[in-house]
């Protein structure tokens, strides 16, 4: 009787821990909601379970190994890139890829176990808080340069959506209050590190904004 006691005990407790450990793994938020067509806008995502940063060490030849995550539509499921540095158990950030117009849902697997959807903003049908909208709005555009001609060390301005005055990474955010910044500028015909015009200090006083 006292044993039958025990092993009753023992798979309650087995059971108990695994629903615990289901339960742990979650998706709240996907910030922000909106983002370019064309990728490389970073969203955060939180929540509860994910792998640490420290684990993507670990086992560097599994493909399945860490945090992967997705943005899901009716008819597409396209991968957000995701940055090992600045993820941890409570927070993953990505790079989105181009994508089209539409309603993503935010997909998270850790380890190679899916994230179930009962467990991605509370199992809601069509989660506002875990879904991403890439829109034309938020797609920075160039519309004209002046001059149009010039000799190498020219100094250009560039007019467009560039959301931003901020270039390399000295600047935490741009004067708008945005998060965002030009990496990199080149103009060329045939484009190699030898060949490419670089516009660097110029380009960051110089840029203008135009929505």
């Amino acid at each position: 009787m006292m044993d039958w006691l025990r092993r009753a005990e023992f798979l309650s407790l087995a059971i108990l821990c695994l629903c615990s450990l289901s339960g742990a793994q979650r998706v709240d938020r996907l910030l922000p909601k909106t983002g370019s067509l064309n990728g490389a806008t970073r969203l955060t995502i939180g929540g509860e379970g994910f792998a640490q940063e420290n684990q993507f060490t670990l086992n560097a030849q599994d493909k399945d190994f860490g945090n992967k995550v997705y943005l899901v539509s009716d008819t597409l499921s396209i991968p957000c890139d995701v940055e090992r540095d600045s993820t941890h158990g409570n927070q993953i950030m990505c790079y989105t890829r181009p994508m089209p117009y539409g309603t993503y849902e935010v997909r998270v697997s850790v380890d190679g176990v899916p994230i179930p959807k009962s467990q991605i903003c509370g199992g809601a049908e069509s989660p506002y808080w875990c879904s991403y909208y890439p829109r034309n709005y938020r797609s920075p555009t160039i519309s004209s340069i002046t001059p149009t001609t010039g000799l190498p060390g020219s100094l250009v301005t560039v007019w467009g959506r560039i959301f931003t005055d901020v270039y390399g990474s000295n600047t935490d955010k741009s004067t708008n209050g945005l998060n965002v910044r030009v990496l990199r500028t080149y103009m060329g015909h045939f484009i190699s590190p030898a060949q490419s015009l670089q516009l660097r200090c110029p380009l960051r006083s110089h840029v203008r904004t135009r929505e």
